[in-house]
């Protein structure tokens, strides 16, 4: 009925979850982007298919969402979060 994750709008930002949760678990700058760079590698192995686009797509997210958080870095994180994740 909903389709797969991916096709429909009801997982828009799904992608952007793997982000946050490595840069919260982490805490350590870069940790976006090199998620972000893992999952496309993942995903372009798995036969998506969008192919190299995902990895650009992911690489672009996970440094968004590094530069996102560096303001909030030092502060109260869950604003950074909401705002890192807004802008990836």
């Amino acid at each position: 009925m909903l389709g797969f994750a991916g096709t429909t709008q009801w997982a828009a930002g799904l992608q952007v979850f793997w982000l946050i949760l490595a840069v919260g678990l982490t805490r350590k700058h870069g940790a976006g982007t090199s998620t972000g760079i893992l999952k496309g590698a993942v995903e372009l192995l798995t036969v998506n298919t969008h192919r190299v686009l995902v990895v650009l797509v992911d690489i672009t997210a996970g440094i968004l969402m590094d530069i996102g958080i560096l303001p909030f870095f030092r502060r109260e994180r869950m604003p950074g979060y909401v705002f890192a994740g807004w802008i990836a």
